[in-house]
C-alpha cells in the first residue's frame, strides 16, 4: 500500500492518538494505523526546543469511513506499554463512531439483561447549579463515545442538583474519564468523577440535552 500523500490535503479525515509512548516514532504510527486504510499523512507533535515527542499525534486517512474504524479499534489498545486512547477531531465523524459502537453493541447482545452490563457510568460531582448536558458533552467527549448524559435537576428551579451522570459504552473509557478528569477544574469547580451504578437510558434519549424532563424549560430561562 502506497501513502503517498494526496494533493486534497486538505480533506483528510484526522484521528488524534494521545497517550503515545515518547519512543513511538511516525514509522511505527503508520504501521499501526495503515491497516485500516490508505493514509495520508502522519505525524507526532514535538517539544520545539528538545525535538521530542511530547506523547501525542495525528493520523489522517483519505477515508472518513476507515479514519472511523480506525478510531473504532485502536482507542484502548496498547502500544509500547501505553494504552492508547484515540479520538476522531471532526464532530460530524464522531457521531458516525457513536453509532458505529452501538451497531456494534446491537449485533453482540444476546439478551435485555445483558445490556446493563455493556454500559460503564461516571457520577461527576460538584457540578455549578447551571452546569446543563452540552457542557458535559463537551467535557467528556474525547474519552470514547457517550451512551447518554443525565442532570438531575430541582423540580421548583430546574437547576441541577450539584452532580450528574455520564454514560459509556464501553468500560475502559469510563476508566480513562475517571484517570483523566477527576479532581480537574471545570467552571470554576474543582470537580470529582467516580465509578457509578446507574440504569440503562429510556429508548431515544438525547444525551446532549433533554435528559430531563425540565431541561428545556430550564434553557428558556437561562
Amino acid at each position: 500500500m502506497s501513502d503517498s500523500t494526496p494533493s486534497d490535503y486538505e480533506r483528510l479525515y484526522t484521528v488524534k492518538v494521545n497517550n503515545l509512548d515518547f519512543t513511538t516514532d511516525v514509522s511505527k504510527l503508520r504501521k499501526i494505523f495503515s491497516k485500516y486504510g490508505r493514509i495520508g499523512d502522519v505525524y507526532i507533535v514535538k517539544n520545539p526546543v528538545t525535538n521530542k515527542s511530547r506523547g501525542f499525534g495525528f493520523v489522517k486517512y483519505e477515508r472518513k469511513c476507515d479514519a472511523i474504524e480506525a478510531a473504532y479499534a485502536m482507542n484502548g489498545e496498547v502500544m509500547d506499554g501505553r494504552i492508547m486512547r484515540v479520538h476522531l477531531t471532526d464532530k460530524r465523524l464522531r457521531k458516525c463512531l457513536a453509532r458505529r459502537v452501538r451497531r456494534s453493541y446491537s449485533s453482540t447482545s444476546s439478551s435485555s439483561d445483558s445490556d446493563d452490563h455493556r454500559y460503564a457510568t461516571v457520577k461527576v460531582e460538584n457540578l455549578t447549579y447551571r452546569t446543563d448536558e452540552r457542557d458535559l458533552k463537551k467535557l467528556f467527549y474525547h474519552c470514547g463515545p457517550i451512551a447518554d448524559i443525565y442532570v438531575p435537576r430541582i423540580r421548583k428551579t430546574g437547576l441541577n442538583r450539584g452532580f450528574a451522570f455520564v454514560r459509556f459504552y464501553r468500560k475502559y473509557d469510563a476508566v480513562y474519564a475517571i484517570e483523566s478528569l477527576n479532581e480537574t477544574r471545570f467552571n470554576g469547580r474543582k470537580i470529582r468523577i467516580v465509578e457509578a451504578k446507574y440504569g440503562k437510558p429510556p429508548p431515544n434519549r438525547s444525551f446532549a440535552h433533554g435528559s430531563s424532563p425540565l431541561a428545556v424549560k430550564y434553557r428558556k430561562h437561562r
